[in-house]
């Protein structure tokens, strides 16, 4: 069957800081989507990370928090987000190699930004992968 689910960037701008999120404190990549689940007639759960080549070989970044949209004290670290059907939103999401509560600002990851991507796997088995441009990276 055709995917019912679309996701793609709301907008061309990812930067690097270390963010509060209701509660939590932590050093991370943030970016806005925009996903579609408007032509499906069930909800669609969605988990996030992000991968890059570096010096090192493959880097990831596994720690991810979608905000809640109703309440930002709900945000619970590396929770898949679940998305209505008939429905289309944007979300601001989250991601980084440190664990979700490390205050101590770090250094943006020495990665090599022409190859980080965004990956977005859904329940219903589905895996989007999104190329970041490295002009749209910034450290804030």
């Amino acid at each position: 069957p055709p995917i019912k689910f679309n996701i793609e960037f709301a907008e061309k701008k990812v930067t690097w800081a270390k963010y509060a999120v209701g509660r939590w404190i932590w050093p991370s990549f943030r970016m806005v989507v925009l996903l579609n689940n408007y032509q499906n007639k069930s909800p669609e759960y969605i988990r996030a990370y992000l991968h890059a080549n570096s010096n090192d070989g493959e880097w990831e970044a596994k720690y991810y928090m979608f905000t809640n949209r109703e309440n930002e004290d709900k945000n619970k670290p590396n929770e898949e987000l679940r998305i209505e059907p008939k429905t289309k939103e944007k979300v601001a999401l989250f991601i980084s190699n440190y664990e979700i509560g490390t205050a101590e600002p770090k250094p943006m990851p020495d990665i090599d930004r022409d190859t980080l991507k965004l990956v977005i796997e859904t329940e219903s088995g589905n895996m989007f992968t999104l190329p970041i441009r490295s002009g749209w990276i910034s450290n804030g």
